[in-house]
């Protein structure tokens, strides 16, 4: 599905995603801080947003693991395979930081991604994911009135 916003700006430098567990995972943390951050009333310290919303999000994400979960096929990851994740953790973490101190005064972020040829999707509902996982994961504000 095509992203239905009729323009946006891009705030975050695109995060390359190789495989499709990957991009579960980084969409799903993205998602989390931005809707945490969409969320609060606004406040005059954008640092102290973030980093409220990143330690949230990555605690439920992190207990989820442990819980057993965050899985595919059926199976829960294995812990090597979320150890390696860090820095994509990392990457995600701050490209949502970045996005929302570039963003416009009142207007909320989006998680999208960012086919090869350009294009934005829009997320998909909760178990489906794109085929294809080599695209970007990027924050994007939403340019026109209806943000």
């Amino acid at each position: 599905m095509m992203l239905a916003l009729v323009a946006v700006t891009i705030l975050s430098e695109p995060i390359m995603i190789k495989e499709t567990a990957s991009l579960m995972v980084a969409t799903s943390l993205a998602q989390c801080m931005v809707d945490k951050i969409n969320a609060r009333a606004p406040e005059p310290d954008a640092q102290l947003v973030t980093h409220k919303a990143a330690g949230e999000c990555r605690s439920m994400r992190d207990q989820k693991y442990a819980d057993g979960k965050i899985r595919r096929n059926g199976k829960p990851f294995p812990e090597r395979w979320w150890k390696r994740q860090s820095p994509l953790f990392e990457q995600t973490t701050a490209a949502v930081e970045n996005a929302w101190s570039k963003r416009t005064e009142g207007k909320k972020l989006h998680v999208a991604w960012q086919k090869k040829d350009g294009s934005l999707m829009t997320l998909p509902a909760e178990g489906q994911w794109f085929a294809d996982s080599k695209v970007n994961l990027i924050i994007v504000e939403n340019d026109d009135a209806q943000n």
